[in-house]
């Protein structure tokens, strides 16, 4: 299943690199792996990209409160790039990507996210 937005809100498309970002939480009820591909590119964007996780027990992502950032998820952007994770047996009940922001600024491109379930 590919996931374009949640909520109705989409994800990180034409969207300027010139902060902090964070994706609403996207819930794995019944999901055992994801992948994300976030595409960038122009200026001089230098910041990094890292998955976290949560499993608040709550049936509402903007009730979601405890993250924690996934063991080596973290992806450097300098300047144009990707950033692609995979993961297989994803056994917590939320995720979320977060772009911190150091310098720069560019644009994400793109944002692809897949889940698959059981």
């Amino acid at each position: 299943m590919r996931v374009d937005s949640i909520d109705g809100l989409p994800f990180w498309n034409s969207l300027t690199m010139s902060g902090n970002l964070t994706t609403n939480a996207i819930p794995l009820n019944h999901i055992y792996g994801f992948s994300i591909q976030v595409v960038w590119s122009g200026g001089t964007a230098i910041g990094a990209f890292t998955v976290q996780a949560s499993n608040d027990i709550t049936n509402v992502g903007a009730n979601v409160l405890n993250w924690e950032t996934v063991a080596n998820s973290s992806i450097a952007a300098s300047g144009s790039g990707s950033a692609f994770y995979n993961y297989n047996g994803a056994f917590y009940k939320w995720f979320r990507i977060v772009y911190t922001y150091t310098s720069g600024t560019g644009t994400i491109t793109a944002t692809n996210i897949y889940i698959k379930g059981v």
